[in-house]
Formats: structure tokens, sequence, C-alpha cells
């Protein structure tokens, strides 16, 4: 899996979701919901596009930038419920 943030690797990590970029812990809560939805994606071919738009989503299971409601174009799945808990919970530090 992908950060959403960012796009890097997602690691398990003294049992917790990590983004292996920033270091950012997921929540159990989080992590359990990410991992239920995105845990047995393939990344999409199209993974690795650039975006120009700052605060860019991307999918954690297929590594695409989501469209303006947090919804992938490839694989239709939505992080807009988790928007708010990865928003405000959850602070990524930039590189």
């Amino acid at each position: 899996m992908f950060c959403p943030k960012c796009a890097a690797n997602l690691v398990q990590q003294d049992g917790e979701l990590k983004c292996s970029a920033s270091k950012m812990g997921f929540s159990r809560v989080v992590g359990r919901a990410l991992s239920d939805r995105y845990g047995n994606h393939v990344p999409s071919t199209d993974r690795g596009i650039a975006s120009i738009t700052p605060h860019t989503w991307y999918c954690p299971g297929c590594r695409v930038i989501l469209d303006s409601e947090m919804r992938c174009p490839s694989c239709r799945l939505s992080l807009q419920d988790l928007g708010y808990q990865l928003i405000e919970m959850h602070p990524h530090n930039d590189w």
C-alpha cells in the first residue's frame, strides 16, 4: 500500500502502519480501514504521474492521483470517509 498524502510505501512498524517517507503513523482505526480497503490492490500502470496541484491525494492501493472527491479513477474506491481523520489527526511531515 501507499501513503495517501505522498504515495510513498506504507510499512508495518512497531504495530502500526507508517509512511516510509515521513514516518507518520496511522491510528489503528485508519490503518485498519486502509488495509481492509486497499490491502489486496495491485498498483496501477498509471502510478507515479506527478501533479502540479498542491496537497494532492493518492490512492493507497493504485498509487494514482485521486479526483476532487477523493475517488481513485482506476479502482473507483474513495478516501472521502477518512478525509477528516487524514487531514486533522495525521500530520504529514514534508521531507
